[in-house]
């Protein structure tokens, strides 16, 4: 049987759904395991969960969990950090952008207090793309809400 290890959920739960498990199945959280303790949080992981991150490094303590990894997709500070903080009942897990790996070794090694530095917004990424991108497409802009297909466009005939 084909296993793999991963240090945090996310990414185990995209490995069990690439290899055939229903995503609910693989999502679902076990009773008495610790919970997303923000809406931050469950955004940061099912951005990890669909990501195509190349994982470089990854370190996992009983309080502490990191992974550091390249997003294939970005252009602008493609080295992510995600880090996960455990408590008894609740977790966090904080995504942090950076230019080069040098950079993220000394925020993790440093004093971390400091905040992670953001990542670009899903608007920028998607506005940077379509500038790049010499194929006009009719995909509406991020949060956009597309008209429906087939649609009849209500009007005067001649």
């Amino acid at each position: 049987m084909e296993h793999q290890r991963h240090t945090l959920a996310p990414l185990a739960q995209a490995w069990l759904i690439e290899h055939g498990c229903p995503g609910a199945a693989a999502v679902r959280l076990a009773d008495g395991l610790p919970r997303p303790g923000d809406p931050f949080t469950v955004i940061a992981e099912n951005r990890l969960r669909r990501s195509r991150l190349r994982i470089l490094d990854q370190w996992h303590g009983q309080d502490e969990s990191w992974v550091m990894g390249i997003d294939k997709t970005a252009r602008a500070r493609p080295l992510r950090v995600f880090l996960e903080t455990a408590r008894a009942d609740t977790y966090s897990l904080k995504e942090g952008a950076f230019a080069s790996t040098t950079t993220a070794r000394a925020w993790l090694r440093g004093d971390r207090r400091t905040p992670l530095p953001p990542p670009p917004s899903p608007d920028l990424r998607v506005r940077a793309a379509r500038s790049r991108s010499s194929y006009s497409s009719s995909v509406p802009a991020y949060g956009e809400v597309p008209a429906p297909q087939g649609a009849r466009e209500r009007g005067r005939s001649l």
